[in-house]
């Protein structure tokens, strides 16, 4: 794929969990710490995301054979633990996608106000008005999502990368010019 180099630049090297551990070292070599740290945990989830699927594999092989992968994870949930803990995972699970979410969301809107509108829109924005228009950007930013979701489940995750790409390219383009 031509865009692939750039896909991983954009998923890899502007990712915000490494850019704040960076931006938030007190010199070079916690930097470079830090970097480590999060290329580490970035690597982690994939084993632990390997693990439940070996398991269900080797504890219920017929029934996982021929089932959807996205259903093996929650099969194996309900089927070894008891009721109450099962609630008390779909709870902890809701709650770290929520706080995932929220995470985004406020990136997102901060480097918006921070980056686009305070510089170019309306540079003497106060605060209150850099709050309203976060909120205003979280909530179509929202709406995209919900929007996007349909396109992400038809197509695979490398031809996304490449459209995010595309659109980031021809924006750099524009800016440019």
């Amino acid at each position: 794929m031509v865009f692939r180099p750039l896909t991983l630049l954009l998923s890899g090297c502007t990712d915000m969990a490494i850019a704040q551990r960076v931006l938030a070292a007190k010199n070079l070599q916690h930097a470079r710490a830090a970097c480590l740290l999060a290329a580490v945990l970035k690597i982690t989830p994939v084993f632990i995301m390997c693990y439940p699927g070996i398991i269900a594999r080797v504890l219920y092989g017929d029934c996982v054979a021929g089932a959807n992968s996205n259903d093996t994870f929650a099969m194996l949930i309900v089927r070894m633990l008891p009721p109450g803990v099962v609630g008390l995972l779909v709870a902890a699970t809701l709650a770290a996608a929520m706080s995932s979410i929220d995470s985004v969301a406020t990136a997102g809107a901060s480097l918006f106000c921070l980056d686009i509108y305070r510089p170019f829109v309306k540079p003497g924005a106060t605060e209150e008005q850099l709050v309203h228009v976060g909120r205003i950007v979280i909530g179509v930013m929202a709406i995209l999502t919900v929007i996007w979701l349909p396109i992400i489940t038809v197509l695979s995750d490398q031809v996304c990368r490449a459209i995010i790409a595309d659109i980031w390219v021809a924006f750099f383009q524009e800016c440019q010019q």
